[in-house]
């Protein structure tokens, strides 16, 4: 495939490590963890996904303060991106990609920037180049472009992408309506339906992000116009609003469509969602680490610096992080957050 010269790579990498608690942390959330491979952490993942697409001096991180030397050392020192930007505070997903957008400006005003998540776990390389590809070809139509993937299931913690009518010149590109998942029975109307998961995966001309950005959110977009030097951006970025990208600006344009991929995309975003990497036993238990399940079912242990031993158990969870073990139903693997929370308001900040 034919590298695009005007294209970047932008990978969010922040996040607090509260979904994947407490194997992830606050200062190595789940993308610097080695969660499905061995040997790789999953932005290592992510950002080989992109050689063959984006060159890697034209690849951006974009991370937090906590994370920001573990990062650096990281890719730098892999070549797997050419730089890595520091958000002053964390801010949702709409400041740091719009903030990418005024640099990228300055910098190529004709570029085209492609949007990743640094823990989304994608099978397969070559069908992922190729989507992109489309992506850019109608990114530069100036229009935003997503991509949705195919449901396995009915998943209520990702939001779902409804296909209206054809894009003009492209045959598999749709405008879109977005559905927030709100619980199963809409998980399930929505994977009954034919709808898409909403990937996180964008492409878009920087002018056209921009432009719309001064349409439909003009508090960030006039904001980070202001900034001309680093020195200038604390004070600016700590007014902007906590929002994501979506409900910021894509909600809100008349220029966002969305590509079925045809590569499998999933989420890691709870230990029940981590199963569908892992192949189960018999007993349908997965492990990781020292462990021994006796008379398990349906039950996935995760085992780092303590033996473990789980008997009688079923649909069950079970993570020793060394200082803290975590013990669920698989079905309520996505309440970690609300864990994370209760922990952080009882002062418990060694645990985060």
């Amino acid at each position: 495939m034919k590298v695009d010269e005007t294209c970047y790579a932008l990978v969010l990498a922040g996040g607090c490590g509260t979904r994947l608690w407490p194997r992830s942390r606050r200062d190595t959330p789940k993308h610097l963890c080695k969660l499905v491979d061995a040997q790789q952490t999953m932005l290592e993942l992510t950002l080989a996904r992109l050689d063959g697409l984006v060159p890697p001096a034209r690849r951006i991180v974009i991370t937090n303060a906590n994370q920001a030397d573990i990062i650096r050392e990281l890719v730098i020192s892999k070549n797997l991106a050419g730089q890595v930007i520091v958000e002053p505070f964390g801010r949702g997903t709409l400041a740091p990609i719009a903030l990418t957008a005024f640099y990228l400006q300055r910098l190529q005003p004709q570029a085209t920037l492609l949007c990743f998540h640094a823990d989304a776990m994608i099978s397969a390389t070559k069908e992922l180049h190729e989507c992109m590809s489309l992506a850019i070809q109608v990114a530069k139509q100036n229009y935003l472009v997503l991509q949705g993937a195919k449901p396995t299931r009915a998943e209520t913690g990702f939001d779902y992408l409804a296909p209206r009518q054809t894009l003009a010149s492209f045959t598999n590109v749709y405008h879109a309506d977005f559905l927030v998942c709100t619980d199963a029975d809409a998980a399930r109307e929505y994977l009954e339906s034919g709808y898409y998961w909403h990937t996180g995966i964008f492409a878009w001309r920087v002018s056209t992000f921009i432009q719309e950005l001064r349409q439909h959110c003009p508090v960030v977009h006039d904001q980070l116009a202001s900034v001309s030097s680093i020195s200038e951006l604390a004070p600016v970025y700590e007014k902007l609003p906590d929002i994501s990208v979506d409900a910021g600006l894509l909600h809100k344009s008349k220029r966002c469509v969305f590509l079925p991929c045809t590569y499998d995309w999933m989420d890691i975003g709870s230990w029940q969602t981590l199963d569908s990497v892992h192949q189960p036993d018999a007993q349908g238990n997965r492990k990781r680490g020292e462990a021994l399940l006796l008379n398990c079912k349906n039950t996935t242990v995760d085992a780092e610096g303590t033996y473990v031993v789980a008997a009688g158990l079923q649909d069950m969870v079970v993570v020793s992080a060394g200082d803290v073990v975590l013990v669920c139903p698989k079905e309520q693997s996505q309440q970690v957050r609300e864990v994370v929370a209760r922990l952080q308001a009882e002062g418990k900040e060694n645990l985060l």
